[in-house]
């Protein structure tokens, strides 16, 4: 029987993507700071970043087909919640997983032109954003992360002030101090990906 974490559904596929994030980005620090060449490393990163792209391909489409509840009172019991819920969440999630694969390759190879610039994604996420709304806060507590990546994978000032518009509306489902903020933190988390960065 087929479960959310093995490697034939879209959100096993996009478990294992992630996984392999650690593996790549230490191999690929220690390639530059001992100045070798991981013959490898560039192969693996892209078969990760299209196992990654792949899932959340499949489930985009499914997230499409994943009706809205209606508005009004409605109950997480219902079928239909459950299902848009659960296919909002695990598209989110697969879109932040490529971004963070997509930063990854183009940190490995600056020039590859075979990955999708992660900025294209940011609609997607902020259509998540807005339309989760009515899941917070418990439902909705994977929607700052996903701000996060997106708002990393644009240098663009315009659009990052509407991400971080977009995660202010989020802000009062956490306690003080424990909200999702875009600090310098961030910005080194994002030159570590890219390999920028090469200390953790």
């Amino acid at each position: 029987m087929e479960n959310h974490l093995d490697g034939v559904t879209p959100e096993g596929r996009m478990m294992r993507g992630v996984a392999k994030v650690p593996g790549l980005l230490n191999r690929a620090r220690k390639a530059r700071k001992d100045g070798v060449t991981d013959e490898n490393l560039l192969i693996d990163a892209l078969a990760a970043y299209h196992m990654a792209k792949g899932a959340a391909d499949e489930l985009r489409e499914k997230y499409k087909k994943a009706r809205l509840p209606p508005k009004g009172e409605f109950s997480f019991q219902d079928p239909i919640v459950m299902a848009h819920s659960f296919y909002q969440r695990s598209f989110g999630l697969s879109l932040t997983v490529v971004i963070i694969l997509s930063c990854v390759v183009t940190g490995i190879d600056p020039g590859n032109a075979v990955v999708v610039d992660p900025s294209i994604y940011i609609d997607e996420i902020l259509e998540i954003a807005g339309s989760a709304m009515i899941y917070r806060p418990l439902a909705a507590s994977f929607v700052p992360m996903c701000l996060m990546m997106a708002w990393i994978s644009t240098g663009d000032l315009a659009r990052r002030q509407t991400i971080e518009a977009a995660l202010k509306a989020y802000e009062n489902d956490y306690a003080e101090g424990q909200a999702v903020v875009m600090t310098p933190k961030v910005e080194q988390i994002s030159r570590q990906l890219r390999l920028v960065d090469l200390n953790v």
